[in-house]
């Protein structure tokens, strides 16, 4: 589209820190920006698919390598990735916790020590059973006393514990989008999202526009394999297009 403004971050290089200081100073002074926004400027705002711990900008600190701590727009995509690498932070570590049974014990590092204030976003909210724990669900079919008696007339009592590692949607093509917002303050995006409806929801709660005054186009989504039913440069790029009117 005409007057297109392209976007780029400053990203945290820790797993676990407290954001001390954020200068944006040089970062405006890059020729063809136009905004330079932190979780300051847009008051910490969070999302996520059941509980919403995922920052849009970290203002207080950084939960993963990664994690935004800045955004930028600016006529060109290299002046935006520019003043992104300008932009200084300084971070106080934390420890940091890198296997997801340790985050369980008791003396573990806490992630997110406000977890409970977290706005809920399932239907039904999450069973924690520790402040690391982002949710679970107890599945179970019968009383106490019918499961015992199954179980003790049962031929054959299978009992094993099963760890899956790690897993990354494996598509070629990128995540990507649009936004922009009329006169009339109606939201549009464009994005590869596959669950169009779940993101005009997401929007309308970040944005506090009512779900009416949002379009979301989804264009070809390409590979997904789970990957794409929550993307996240949507709502970074909205404060952005807010702030600049682009």
């Amino acid at each position: 589209r005409p007057n297109c403004l392209w976007a780029a971050f400053a990203v945290s290089p820790y797993a676990h820190a407290n954001i001390v200081r954020i200068d944006t100073t040089a970062a405006k002074r890059v020729p063809g920006v136009k905004a330079v926004l932190t979780g300051a400027d847009i008051g910490g705002v969070r999302h996520g698919r059941m509980i919403s711990d995922w920052s849009v900008l970290a203002e207080k600190k950084v939960v993963y390598i990664g994690d935004r701590v800045a955004a930028v727009a600016a006529e060109t995509r290299e002046a935006a990735q520019e003043a992104a690498r300008l932009i200084a932070v300084e971070y106080e570590e934390l420890p940091v916790v890198i296997d997801p049974q340790r985050a369980l014990d008791d003396d573990a590092p806490i992630i997110h020590p406000d977890v409970e204030s977290y706005a809920i976003s399932a239907k039904r909210g999450p069973v924690r059973r520790h402040p690391n724990q982002q949710g679970g669900n107890i599945i179970r079919k019968g009383t106490d006393a019918e499961l015992e008696t199954v179980f003790a007339g049962a031929y054959r009592v299978f009992e094993h514990s099963y760890a899956t590692p790690r897993q990354h949607c494996g598509y070629l093509e990128p995540r990507s989008t649009m936004v922009w917002i009329d006169d009339d303050g109606t939201i549009h995006v464009v994005t590869p999202n596959k669950s169009p409806f779940k993101m005009r929801d997401f929007l309308a709660k970040i944005s506090g526009a009512p779900s009416n005054k949002i379009i979301v186009e989804s264009v070809a989504i390409g590979g997904d394999f789970g990957g794409k039913g929550l993307t996240l440069d949507e709502f970074p790029c909205y404060f952005l297009a807010k702030a600049t009117g682009r």
